[in-house]
């Protein structure tokens, strides 16, 4: 992916806002990290964690 979705998609004050995810692990990670890199700081990059097994 040449640039980031959530680049194209979040408002300008991303580092003040509060992030919500859950999803498996894999999509979980990969978002994190996507959203720490645009700016949102990890204190406010909230997750919940489920697998299928």
């Amino acid at each position: 992916m040449s640039e980031s979705i959530f680049a194209r998609h979040l408002p300008a004050d991303r580092a003040q806002r509060e992030c919500f995810i859950c999803g498996p692990t894999p999509m979980i990670e990969v978002a994190e990290k996507s959203l720490a890199q645009e700016g949102v700081p990890r204190g406010r990059i909230h997750s919940e964690l489920f697998d299928l097994v």
